[in-house]
């Protein structure tokens, strides 16, 4: 045993503390950081600032999109969204609102590195049809849940937004973000990632088209029978 009559153990006794100490706080501070990181891997995730409504592929649709600021990509990115309303009886209505990406239909992407849109069909079996009908409730907020994973590690990492009506711009549509140069490379342009422009208006269907119907029997015979409809808005 170490005593006053061996400093040299003493010493050795000391520096041994004093290692051990430090190894303890680097495996500390590494778990810590393994803990930290997807939390600090979502600060990466930006969403576009605005949402818009304009007419896509013929139909008219909620858009907003979603940029990898880092350079690791992510991968199975899903979204998820609710829309919230408040009515007279102040009960809160929630509605799930399903979104595909670009031409995929799915709400999953398997990989995440250039900027992504992110696209809603409003029709009249989706709840925000209202909206473009101008019956829309004087506030409402569209909640978008964001999940995915950390490629190598598969960690989880989890965002979420939201947009008010202030936030959400009609007949616009969001800039180009991706451009081809000379050289055959693509570029992303930052600058151009919540930037509206004008885009193919929604129609607004005030009134709701009212439909008859009319019956032809030729000979009076049942067989040969033709429906016409008259749609008048």
């Amino acid at each position: 045993y170490p005593d006053g009559d061996c400093p040299a153990a003493i010493a050795l006794l000391a520096v041994q503390m004093l290692l051990g100490l430090m190894v303890e706080a680097l495996i500390t501070g590494a778990f810590v950081a393994k803990i930290a990181k997807p939390k600090l891997r979502a600060t990466a995730i930006k969403f576009s600032y605005f949402a818009t409504v304009a007419q896509h592929e013929g139909e008219p649709c909620l858009m907003f999109r979603i940029a990898n600021i880092w350079q690791s990509p992510l991968t199975n990115v899903k979204v998820a969204a609710i829309l919230y309303q408040e009515y007279k009886t102040l009960h809160l209505l929630q509605k799930n609102i399903n979104f595909r990406i670009d031409h995929l239909n799915s709400n999953k992407c398997p990989y995440l590195i250039f900027p992504l849109m992110f696209y809603h069909s409003i029709n009249q079996y989706s709840p925000l049809y209202p909206l473009i009908q101008g019956k829309m409730p004087p506030y409402y907020e569209i909640v978008i849940f964001l999940s995915a994973e950390q490629e190598g590690t598969g960690e989880i990492c989890q965002k979420r937004t939201s947009y008010i009506p202030e936030e959400i711009k009609l007949n616009q549509q969001f800039a180009p973000v991706i451009s081809c140069t000379s050289k055959g490379y693509h570029k992303i342009n930052m600058d151009n990632f919540d930037k509206t422009i004008p885009g193919f208006p929604v129609l607004f269907n005030t009134r709701e088209a009212k439909q008859n119907d009319f019956v032809v029997n030729v000979n009076s015979d049942h067989v040969d029978t033709m429906l016409f409809h008259d749609s008048a808005v």
